[in-house]
């Protein structure tokens, strides 16, 4: 009988091919990414926890974090960094390394020529990079982190189980969908969906849930054209002052304030093409 090919999670969902931004004084509440990204600190330091764990990044540093990993950054006073989101389908030869190895340590010296071509090679804000650039600016980042940082062998394949799971979020994120209707719908124990959702994840279904409605909510906003209140129960809020509160905690301002700010006075966690919280 042949195998059963690999499901990945590049192929889940879509995703943004390729995103940069440079970022100063960055703050960024936790979030969910279905693209792998990079964080280039280029002056100043800046913290980003991913699963749960924090590492201090100084200039000339670099972090990775996988699709699906909760993560957030904020700067240690002044700081400048460039933030690379794109999928392992640019890359299929990433893709395959990930296959067969579990990241143990996340972070990377760059030289400063590098840092320095990066930064002169990243596309006009706004403007789109051309496939063949986008990978440019990944490679060498990308061989870099295999050299310096450390992996031990991964399972096979992602948990099915967990991939049904994302899958079943995003397409009902909005209804009211709790973990012991997911786990009868992917017909499994509520225990077991919990248990296989955290490991997987490092987080529990129930805060991937929050932060992919609260995701969503952002993105709504700023769209314009909706009110707060109409967007709390399109992004599955049963109550207007539950998603106020759950809101304001994670952005950090009030939904009506969010969606009346400039983009360059909010929180860094711009809704970017095809990324979902």
């Amino acid at each position: 009988m042949p195998a059963l090919p690999v499901r990945h999670v590049a192929d889940l969902l879509p995703a943004a091919d390729f995103t940069a931004q440079d970022i100063r004084c960055v703050a960024c509440p936790v979030h969910i990414n279905l693209e792998m990204e990079f964080v280039l600190v280029l002056a100043g330091e800046v913290v980003t926890c991913i699963r749960g764990a924090a590492h201090r990044l100084h200039a000339g540093e670099a972090a990775f974090i996988l699709p699906f990993e909760t993560h957030d950054f904020a700067s240690q006073g002044d700081s400048r960094c460039i933030v690379l989101a794109f999928s392992q389908r640019l890359l299929p030869a990433l893709q395959e390394f990930f296959d067969t190895r579990s990241p143990c340590s996340r972070t990377f010296c760059v030289p400063p020529a590098l840092c320095d071509w990066i930064v002169h090679a990243l596309p006009a804000s706004g403007a789109a990079a051309a496939p063949l650039e986008a990978v440019g600016l990944i490679a060498p980042l990308c061989a870099l982190m295999s050299r310096r940082c450390t992996f031990a062998p991964a399972p096979a394949h992602t948990n099915d189980l967990f991939l049904d799971a994302l899958t079943l979020i995003d397409r009902e994120f909005a209804a009211d969908l709790t973990l012991a209707r997911a786990a009868a719908a992917l017909g499994v124990t509520d225990k077991k969906l919990s248990r296989v959702f955290h490991r997987e994840a490092g987080v529990c279904f129930s805060d991937y849930l929050a932060l992919r409605r609260l995701s969503e909510a952002g993105n709504l906003l700023r769209a314009g054209g909706r009110t707060a209140a109409e967007i709390a129960f399109a992004v599955g809020f049963r109550s207007v002052r539950t998603f106020n509160r759950a809101f304001r905690k994670h952005y950090g301002v009030t939904p009506t304030a969010f969606a009346a700010a400039p983009a360059a006075a909010l929180p860094f966690n711009a809704p970017r093409g095809g990324n979902r919280a």
